[in-house]
């Protein structure tokens, strides 16, 4: 990708961060103020060159770092290449057509048979948790295998509603965020030009502040270890960057046991779309399941996809959603269960399956 615009790719920036020395920080406050040190050579490098461009030395000719400058723009990466990443995306989701419709009759006729069980074996049932373990079950029966995807920002990690962590740890954050204060749908363009160039520099500190910054949920080491050891695969889809992402889940003791990591980098600008990504990443093999939190997950809820069941944060946006358009979800609470409560519901899906595949009689959880 070629970036030719942002708040930090001019040379008078570029300039001063190059004089930050570099070095691993050793712990969270150490991390906070070597934030502030890089945050500091931004502010600088851009002064400069707003004084150079008010005596006529240089012509301003970059984009502002603030938006009250005069010049306002959500546009820092050329509009062309973020349509073309999207584009390829669409094309190859396109090119996946018949596997697609072959997942859609799947579920179909499982759920024909989901509907048909209730109404021969429990007429009156009016419990929603268990409504939807019997569906889910049936959509896990028509596959072979299965595979859970993962958001972080929330679901992995324990909630940050305003985004602090970033604030305090993330190089650059509080200049980009002045580009977002309407909408984070415009964070693949932000990315590039600002958090991207200084990321090119320090990598490393991107990593320390997903590992240092951030608190993983109770019970999500023991959940992939589950899943893995049951034979199913494990695929993270976030709209956060790529190095906090790899921070984060270095945390883990069997983060080597995730298949695929999509995220935002200098390459990947479409992850924070995530209905196409879905789309992608489904397939004929596997009953797909799908554990978020809310922000980017919303729009999972309301598009036709082949997921074959949900898991959200207890009482949260996306729960709220998936609840309005009646699809087949369930919930983790905000506390020490967390993940073992999702470990928990997902044994149970996994049994009845089973006792599907057998002709047994199902008892729903």
């Amino acid at each position: 990708m070629s970036i030719e615009a942002g708040p930090f790719s001019n040379p008078y920036v570029l300039n001063e961060l190059q004089n930050v020395a570099v070095y691993e920080p050793a712990d969270l406050a150490e991390l906070e103020k070597r934030t502030e040190t890089i945050n500091d050579a931004i502010l600088y490098g851009y002064r400069k060159q707003r004084n150079d461009a008010a005596k006529g030395v240089i012509s301003l000719n970059h984009h502002p770092l603030f938006p009250d400058d005069g010049v306002h723009t959500n546009h820092l990466i050329h509009q062309a290449v973020l349509v073309q990443s999207h584009n390829d995306l669409e094309g190859r989701v396109n090119q996946r057509a018949d596997t697609l419709h072959a997942i859609a009759e799947k579920f179909t006729a499982a759920d024909t048979m989901a509907r048909v069980y209730i109404q021969e074996n429990m007429p009156n049932l009016n419990d929603l948790r268990q409504r939807n373990m019997i569906f889910a079950a049936f959509r896990v029966n028509a596959f072979d295998g299965f595979k859970g995807v993962f958001d972080i920002d929330g679901t992995l990690t324990k909630d940050d509603p305003k985004y602090v962590y970033y604030d305090k740890t993330v190089p650059g954050t509080v200049f980009c965020d002045k580009h977002m204060a309407t909408s984070r749908k415009v964070f693949p363009e932000v990315y590039p030009g600002g958090w991207g160039q200084v990321q090119e520099q320090f990598q490393d500190h991107f990593k320390l502040a997903g590992k240092m910054a951030t608190e993983i949920r109770p019970g999500v080491d023991e959940l992939f270890h589950h899943i893995r050891q049951l034979g199913g695969n494990i695929s993270i889809l976030t709209a956060g960057m790529r190095p906090l992402a790899d921070g984060i889940l270095s945390k883990l003791i069997h983060n080597n046991e995730i298949q695929e990591v999509r995220a935002i980098d200098l390459v990947n600008v479409t992850s924070n779309n995530k209905p196409p990504n879905i789309l992608e990443m489904a397939t004929e093999h596997e009953a797909l399941f799908y554990v978020g939190d809310g922000g980017s997950d919303i729009t999972l809820a309301q598009a036709n996809l082949p997921i074959s069941f949900f898991f959200a944060l207890k009482d949260g946006k996306f729960a709220k959603e998936l609840k309005k358009q009646n699809l087949v979800y369930f919930t983790y609470p905000d506390d020490e269960n967390a993940h073992f409560e999702t470990m928990k519901t997902l044994d149970q899906i996994l049994i009845m399956a089973q006792r599907i595949k057998n002709g047994q009689h199902l008892i729903a959880a």
